[in-house]
């Protein structure tokens, strides 16, 4: 459950962040000076062996194509 004034929200944007062991996949959510006011993460990007899963990578990147990388709101 989530409750997050809207309005605030003046664009997102798709971040892929290389951490130790992996790359972290998200789409953040900026305020009008650029301070992040939320962040979803996609979870689940891979498997057991650390390797990334094709085809949950695939579904990310779709996402990110079709929105171009910035959204404006």
């Amino acid at each position: 459950h989530l409750h997050l004034n809207s309005e605030l929200i003046k664009f997102a944007e798709f971040i892929q962040e290389q951490k130790p062991e992996k790359i972290s996949f998200s789409v953040r959510f900026f305020d009008e000076s650029g301070e992040r006011i939320l962040a979803a993460f996609f979870t689940k990007m891979y498997d057991g062996s650390k390797q990334i899963i094709p085809e949950r990578k695939k579904i990310y990147d779709q996402l990110k194509k079709k929105f171009i990388f910035k959204i404006k709101f």
